[in-house]
């Protein structure tokens, strides 16, 4: 009877120590579940969030920040481009001027003589202007017309595209800028001895070149020769 009884206890115990373990493994299934459910909604709130912050900005804001951003290296492609439009142009520009084709160099005489009407006339002017002096020399070289008395530079005229230059042994900061618009070209050797550059153009700066030519030559102590006539100096290349 006894025997029995203590069969019995032990199968009791033994039953409920199985339920005790299942239980337990049940718990630890529930309680693993329930992280995995939080973990997934944790990762779908992240998600909506993310979808919200794209939402919140729209595609074409999102373009134009990407188009902001390449426009500051567009600009300066762009503007290097033209820089070397500019240049070329205006090479181009003298060339097709004066009739100069690529790869040749005119001479001063050729310059002028393909130039504008107003330039040859400016030209002659200047220099029956400084020839009128007494013991005045000239000497055409390839690049200017020089002007001299005995070894002493006087005056030279060059032709830069358009424009006539007029270059006096003159100083630069004896005369007022605003008035005669004058460079220091002294620090050319080739006009050095003459460093004052006037661009003459206007009827006023003819005027202005008239009277600059009367200085240089009161300096050097030369005066106007009463008999000088005009030679048209054009004509004369012409006829070379």
């Amino acid at each position: 009877m006894l025997e029995m009884i203590l069969s019995v206890v032990l199968n009791t115990n033994t039953i409920i120590g199985i339920v005790l373990i299942v239980c337990a493994f049940a718990f630890l299934a529930l309680v693993a579940c329930l992280g995995k459910n939080q973990e997934s909604q944790a990762a779908a709130d992240d998600e909506s969030v993310k979808e919200e912050v794209a939402e919140e900005v729209p595609v074409e804001a999102s373009e134009a920040i990407q188009e902001e951003a390449a426009e500051p290296a567009a600009e300066v492609a762009e503007e290097a481009v033209v820089a070397q439009q500019e240049v070329a142009a205006a090479a181009a520009d003298e060339s097709k001027q004066l009739d100069i084709p690529r790869g040749v160099k005119r001479s001063f005489a050729e310059k002028i003589q393909l130039s504008e009407d107003s330039n040859k006339k400016i030209y002659n002017m200047l220099k029956n202007e400084l020839m009128s002096y007494k013991k005045v020399t000239n000497r055409l070289t390839k690049t200017v017309d020089i002007f001299k008395y005995k070894r002493i530079y006087l005056a030279k005229i060059s032709i830069a595209g358009k424009t006539i230059k007029l270059h006096l042994a003159l100083d630069t900061n004896d005369y007022a800028v605003t008035k005669y618009h004058q460079k220091d070209m002294g620090d050319m050797k080739k006009y050095e001895l003459v460093p004052f550059a006037l661009k003459v153009k206007s009827e006023r700066s003819q005027k202005y070149a008239v009277e600059l030519i009367a200085d240089v030559m009161a300096k050097a102590g030369l005066e106007k020769n009463a008999k000088y006539e005009a030679t048209d100096y054009i004509a004369a290349f012409d006829a070379e």
